[in-house]
């Protein structure tokens, strides 16, 4: 399953991204917030692509 976090503040980051990352059957293929400093913090902790736009996010790209 391919999910995305919209939101990486005290919630995204320390339930919804340790979560998601502790399932091997959930790919977290975006995380979106406006706050650069949150994003920074999930590339680092989580390696997730991360985005500063919704609509950006959801954008089809292709699957690697």
């Amino acid at each position: 399953m391919r999910v995305v976090v919209v939101g990486l503040g005290n919630a995204g980051h320390t339930l919804h991204l340790p979560a998601l990352a502790g399932l091997s059957n959930v790919q977290t293929v975006g995380a979106m917030d406006l706050d650069t400093e949150r994003r920074t913090r999930a590339v680092a902790t989580f390696k997730v692509p991360v985005y500063d736009d919704f609509d950006t996010m959801m954008r089809p790209r292709s699957r690697m």
